[in-house]
């Protein structure tokens, strides 16, 4: 049965802060997904993933480090059947240290609760933790080769792209278990690593599938390092600044040298 869904604008009420676009005037927020916690508190389950990142270097002034982040929240169909939808948030201005610390979590969720009520902030694949493996949005299919693969039904196909997820992409249902069985609830999960690129966070062709034009992508990683693993780092702010400063201040020498 095709679900027909209402049109109502997709209304959550968070601060102010998060829901506006952020100039190096506004607050900085130093982790907004503890924010986020209790602004979502009224829903029995939803996750939070990180969207987009940016990054604004500065040669003399504090350099500015955003993020943006989509919210799946369930929703109901005019028929009072089970849906989800998708929201995105505004650009949000976190710190250095936020900013570092999730450079590999492009299209990661940050935040999720599940329908027990439990909350998570660990990083995870996206829908791993509510939508993969869960009957009521899909189940676990055969491909040719005898390969199990989370395929979604028919009302829920849209949550594929929703979550980066493609037919050459699938989820299988091995990489699902070595999720539950070693990381749910421990330490972050980025899937198997190919050619020096993960299944999953920034870089994957899941975040870029589920952001194609995202910042990260055109200004952010022309500026981080990335490891053989597929990791990212990045040098601290100020001592980037310290060098571009003494970089602009060797050409200033070696210009006025010359001029003599």
């Amino acid at each position: 049965m095709k679900i027909q869904y209402f049109l109502i604008p997709f209304l959550v009420v968070f601060s102010a802060a998060f829901l506006t676009s952020c100039s190096s005037s506004e607050k900085i927020v130093k982790n907004p997904v503890d924010n986020y916690t209790r602004d979502l508190d009224k829903y029995k389950t939803y996750s939070v993933l990180l969207h987009d990142m940016d990054l604004d270097e500065k040669t003399f002034s504090s350099d500015v480090y955003k993020h943006q982040y989509k919210f799946i929240l369930p929703a109901k169909d005019t028929t009072g059947g089970r849906v989800v939808r998708d929201s995105l948030s505004g650009w949000v201005q976190v710190t250095e240290k936020n900013f570092n610390k999730n450079l590999d979590n492009m299209g990661m969720e940050l935040l999720s609760k599940n329908e027990d009520g439990k909350i998570s902030k660990i990083p995870s694949p996206p829908g791993y933790n509510n939508y993969v493996g869960n009957q009521r949005y899909g189940s676990w299919q055969r491909n040719s080769s005898g390969s199990s693969f989370w395929a979604f039904y028919g009302q829920y196909a849209f949550m594929s792209s929703m979550l980066g997820m493609a037919s050459s992409r699938p989820i299988y249902r091995n990489s699902y278990n070595d999720y539950n069985r070693n990381y749910r609830g421990s330490r972050p999960y980025y899937g198997t690593t190919t050619g020096g690129k993960r299944a999953y966070g920034s870089g994957s062709a899941s975040s870029q599938s589920m952001n194609s034009k995202s910042r990260f992508k055109s200004n952010v990683s022309s500026k981080v390092s990335r490891s053989g693993t597929g990791s990212y780092t990045r040098s601290s702010g100020s001592s980037s600044r310290s060098s571009r400063s003494s970089g602009s201040s060797s050409r200033s020498r070696s210009s006025s040298s010359g001029g003599k």
